[in-house]
């Protein structure tokens, strides 16, 4: 009797066919990124920010309403039914759906519509982020329209399956770290260790993000649209980049090694 395992590749998405639709889905999860920016109380490195991965896309996971209100709520961009869906602990939703032709100003004013339904005063600061090819506020742009749900499809699904590589990668650090999130300025998939130790003040032109979220020494990992990497070559990558990268800082990699992940892959 013999056992093996594969690993499938990850689908293709060759930028040329979803650069439009990828602009524009970039503009919708910095709208809903920004919801959750005005809302989540503050965290260091700006761990408030960003997104996840969730099992059916793109997610700010539970966010506090306003102080005295007691709830929560989620605005979570559903790719397997293309839809936003804004959630409450008080039971109650607004959805809408998401299609081709969607302009980003439709989809920020259908947000803040839905927002605005639950009784969720959210105000955020309307334009783009670092977008690579749109400084329009969101609710004058109605260039961005293109939703290819297939190509969103594979796109999450590619995240989906990086996700998992990072959490395993995780598991094997004691140290302080991250966790895995999806950055909207820029949409990557990132993780990052630290070494415990301060940064050395950064370069006056630094702005506040920058001072924030290197204010001490980090190992950062990313992953953006356009790799085609399977997973074991993604775990290799980031086990030799990490020792690259420790070893040239000088950190103390047998001290911050988390023994039990090395334990339980013996048993």
């Amino acid at each position: 009797m013999s056992c093996s395992s594969t690993v499938d590749p990850l689908p293709p998405l060759p930028l040329d066919g979803w650069r439009d639709t990828k602009d524009t889905l970039h503009l919708y999860l910095q709208i809903i990124g920004k919801v959750r920016l005005e809302m989540m109380p503050r965290q260091n490195h700006w761990w408030h920010v960003p997104l996840y991965v969730s099992p059916r896309g793109f997610t700010t996971r539970s966010v506090p309403d306003r102080p005295g209100t007691g709830r929560l709520f989620e605005v979570e961009l559903d790719v397997l039914d293309p839809a936003v869906r804004v959630t409450t602990t008080q039971g109650s939703e607004r959805r809408f759906g998401v299609s081709d032709g969607l302009t980003v100003a439709a989809f920020y004013d259908n947000v803040l519509g839905a927002l605005t339904d639950l009784g969720i005063e959210v105000e955020i600061r309307a334009e783009p982020y670092g977008h690579p090819s749109s400084t329009t506020p969101f609710a004058a742009d109605v260039v961005h329209a293109s939703f290819d749900a297939a190509a969103v499809e594979r796109f999450w699904r590619i995240l989906a399956t990086v996700q998992p590589v990072f959490l395993r990668f995780d598991g094997r650090f004691t140290g302080k770290r991250s966790p895995v999130h999806l950055f909207w300025h820029s949409l990557d998939l990132a993780y990052t260790r630290f070494s415990g130790r301060t940064a050395p003040p950064p370069d006056a032109s630094a702005g506040a993000v920058a001072r924030d979220a290197y204010s001490h020494e980090v190992i950062s990992f990313g992953f953006w649209a356009g790799a085609d990497s399977p997973a074991a070559a993604l775990r290799t990558f980031l086990e030799s980049a990490y020792r690259a990268c420790a070893d040239a800082a000088g950190w103390d990699r047998e001290r911050l090694r988390a023994t039990y992940a090395e334990e339980a892959r013996a048993e």
